[in-house]
C-alpha cells in the first residue's frame, strides 16, 4: 500500500483472516506474509513470527530491530514481553532488554507494573527495572486497573492490593474482579455480589452471577433462574428473562433431593475415615491389592469406599495407583485439616439432631435427654469424646491467624483467653504481638490437658499460664485484655449474661473485653449463622446474635459495646468495656 506510516490510523488496521498479514481499510498493509501476526500497538509496532523466529515490525511490514526471539508479544507502555531460551523478559522498541531478569512467564505492563510468575510458580508484580514491586508472593495476581489489582493469597482467598503490594481493604473473598466505576465483583460461599472500595458488600443479596455496573445498573442471574437488572442497592428493577421453568424446577427438585439425604455424606465420610484407606495411601499402600491386605473389610465394601472417594475427589487414580487430593489430605491431618471434625459430627451431634423439632418446640437443648449430661459436662467426663471434641474445635479455629492481626493488642501486657480451648488463639496472639508478656488460658480441665499437649513444642510456652476454672462463677486472673472467642454463641441469653456478669466482676476500669463471634446481619437473605443456629439450639441451646442482640445482653449486665471490627472472616471483633449497671450501681 502506497501510504506513509504517519498517515495510517492504528484503530483501522486489522489482522487478516488467516493471521498472516495486516489489512488496512480492506487492502493488505504490505506485501510480505508471515507465519503469524498480532495486533499493532503504539507506537505502530506489531509482534510477528516467520521461519527465522519472532520479532516486531513497523507499519511498513519491515523489522524494527535485528534480534530474533522464541516468542514476542505486543507493546504496552513502550515495553513488550518476549521469550528466549532463558525465559520471559521485556524489551524496548529498539529490541534491547529493559532489565536482566528472567521469568517462567510474564504478562504485559499496565500502570507501570507487570505480572510475572517465577520459576517456583509464585506470582507477583515487577517494576520497569525488572525488580519485584513488593516482597509478597501470591498464588496468582492480575493486572492493575485504577491502581488496584487482584491477588490470590496462600490461604486461597482473593484480596485487592495496591502497586506497592499493600492490601487496599480487609475484605477477602473466594474470587474478586477489578474495580469498575467504584465497584468490584466478589464471590463468597453464598454467591456473587458487588463490593465498594472499602471491601464491603453494597447489598446483602447473593446471585449465581453478576456483571459490572453499567451507568448505575448491573445484569445478574438470580438463584431461582431469573436474569434481572439490579440497582446499587441490590434491588431488582427489571426482569430480563426467566430460564425455562421446567429445567429450573428440575434443578430445584434435585437440590431438595440432595438436602434430604445430606446425612448420608456425614456417615460415608466417617466410614472412609475409619477405614484408614486415606492414611494407608498416604503411607505408600497406594494400589488396590495393597489396600485389600491392610483394610479389614470385604472386597465389595472396600471397592465402594474407593469409588466414592474418587467421585468426591478425596483420591485420584493415576496408572493404577491412588493418590490423595487436597481434600483427602484434609481428612488425615489435624493442624490445618478436618481429621477430628470427621470423627465428631457422625456421633453425638448426629444423634441429638433427631430431636431438633422438640428443641424448636421447647427452645431447650436435647443433648442431656440423649446422653444424661449437657454437652460440656459430657466432654469432661468422656475421655475419648472429649478429646475429639476439643481437637475438632481446634480445627475449626484455623482462621485465627488472619483474625489476630485485627485485635487491638499493641499495648497489652497480660491477656486472658476465657474458654480458650486448646489455646490456638492464644498461641497466634503471642506469635503476632511480642509486647505481650503473659498469656493466661482459662478453661476446664479437659481443654487444658489438650492445650498443654498441643502447645508442648510452642516456642513461647513459658509465658502461658494454664488456669482451670468455670467462667460462670470463678474469679478471673488480672489482665489488660480479656478474650471471649466463640463462647457466647454456645449459650442462651440467660447463661450468656451470667458469663458476662462474672467477667465484669474481674474487669478494671480500663480492662477491655474482646468478643469474637459471628454478628448476624439484621436483614439478610444469605445463610450467615442461620443453619448453624439449628445445631446450636438442639445441642447446647445457644444461638448466633445480631448487633442489637449483643448490645442488649451487654447493656443488661453493665457493659457497653464500643466498636465492632469487621475482619476477613465469618466472625467479627466486638470491643467492649465496663459500663454502668442498669440499677445505677458501678
Amino acid at each position: 500500500m502506497d501510504m506513509k506510516p504517519s498517515d495510517i490510523k492504528l484503530e483501522d488496521v486489522e489482522i487478516s483472516f488467516d493471521e498472516t498479514h495486516h489489512i488496512y481499510r480492506g487492502k493488505p498493509l504490505y506485501q510480505r506474509r508471515f507465519k503469524h501476526v498480532m495486533s499493532f500497538h503504539e507506537p505502530g509496532i506489531a509482534a510477528v513470527e516467520d521461519e527465522g523466529g519472532a520479532y516486531h515490525i513497523g507499519l511498513d511490514g519491515k523489522e524494527v530491530y535485528s534480534h530474533r526471539f522464541l516468542k514476542t508479544y505486543g507493546f504496552y507502555e513502550g515495553i513488550a514481553t518476549v521469550v528466549d531460551e532463558r525465559g520471559y523478559f521485556h524489551i524496548d522498541t529498539n529490541g534491547n532488554p529493559v532489565h536482566t531478569s528472567r521469568f517462567a512467564w510474564a504478562g504485559n505492563f499496565q500502570e507501570r507494573r507487570c505480572v510475572v510468575r517465577d520459576f517456583e510458580g509464585k506470582y507477583y508484580h515487577i517494576s520497569r527495572d525488572g525488580k519485584p514491586a513488593y516482597s509478597e508472593r501470591y498464588l496468582y495476581v492480575g493486572d492493575f486497573k485504577y491502581g488496584i489489582a487482584v491477588a490470590y493469597c496462600a490461604d486461597g482467598y482473593a484480596r485487592h492490593i495496591d502497586r506497592d503490594g499493600n492490601t487496599v481493604h480487609s475484605g477477602r473473598y473466594r474470587s474478586l474482579g477489578v474495580y469498575h466505576k467504584g465497584f468490584a465483583i466478589a464471590e463468597d460461599e453464598y454467591g456473587y455480589f458487588h463490593i465498594n472500595k472499602k471491601g464491603s458488600p453494597i447489598y446483602s443479596e447473593r446471585f449465581e452471577w453478576v456483571e459490572p455496573f453499567y451507568n448505575d445498573y448491573a445484569l445478574v442471574k438470580e438463584k431461582g433462574g431469573k436474569w434481572s437488572i439490579i440497582d446499587a442497592n441490590g434491588k431488582r428493577v427489571h426482569i430480563v428473562k426467566d430460564d425455562d421453568i421446567q429445567s429450573v424446577q428440575k434443578e430445584e427438585k434435585n437440590k431438595l433431593m440432595d438436602y434430604l439425604v445430606g446425612y448420608w455424606k456425614t456417615q460415608i465420610i466417617y466410614a472412609i475415615s475409619k477405614s484408614h484407606i486415606l492414611g494407608l495411601i498416604n503411607e505408600g499402600m497406594d494400589t488396590y491389592s495393597l489396600l485389600q491386605k491392610s483394610v479389614n473389610l470385604p472386597k465389595e465394601s472396600l471397592v465402594m469406599l474407593i469409588k466414592i472417594s474418587i467421585i468426591w475427589n478425596f483420591i485420584e487414580k493415576i496408572d493404577e495407583r491412588y493418590r490423595l487430593t487436597y481434600l483427602g489430605r484434609l481428612l488425615i491431618k489435624h493442624e490445618d485439616g478436618l481429621k477430628y471434625a470427621a470423627q465428631m459430627w457422625p456421633f453425638e451431634h448426629y444423634e441429638v439432631m433427631r430431636y431438633l423439632y422438640d428443641a424448636l418446640e421447647t427452645r431447650e437443648p436435647q443433648f442431656k435427654r440423649v446422653y444424661g449430661d449437657d454437652l460440656f459436662t459430657y466432654v469432661q467426663k468422656e475421655d475419648g469424646a472429649g478429646r475429639i471434641y476439643y481437637l475438632a474445635m481446634d480445627e475449626y479455629a484455623s482462621d485465627y491467624e488472619e483474625i489476630v492481626k485485627y485485635l487491638p493488642l499493641s499495648s497489652a501486657r497480660t491477656i486472658i483467653d476465657v474458654g480458650g480451648g486448646t489455646g490456638k488463639l492464644l498461641k497466634e496472639i503471642l506469635l503476632q504481638f511480642p509486647n505481650i508478656e503473659k498469656g493466661i488460658l482459662f478453661d476446664k480441665r479437659k481443654a487444658l490437658e489438650e492445650a498443654s499437649r498441643l502447645l508442648q513444642e510452642f516456642e513461647k510456652k513459658q509465658v502461658i499460664e494454664f488456669v482451670e476454672g468455670d467462667f460462670f462463677k470463678d474469679d478471673l486472673p488480672e489482665g489488660d485484655v480479656i478474650l471471649l472467642s466463640r463462647v457466647l454463641h454456645d449459650w442462651d441469653d440467660s447463661s450468656a449474661k451470667k458469663i458476662l456478669k462474672n467477667i465484669r466482676r474481674s474487669m478494671g476500669k480500663d480492662t477491655i473485653l474482646l468478643i469474637i463471634e459471628t454478628v448476624v446481619p439484621e436483614k439478610t437473605n444469605v445463610d450467615v449463622g442461620i443453619s448453624l443456629n439449628f445445631n446450636l439450639l438442639v445441642a447446647v441451646g445457644g444461638k448466633e446474635r445480631s448487633k442489637k442482640e449483643f448490645e442488649k445482653i451487654l447493656n443488661e449486665v453493665g457493659m457497653k459495646l464500643e466498636n465492632i471490627e469487621n475482619v476477613p472472616a465469618i466472625v467479627s471483633i466486638l470491643v467492649c468495656k465496663k459500663g454502668r449497671l442498669l440499677n445505677g450501681l458501678p
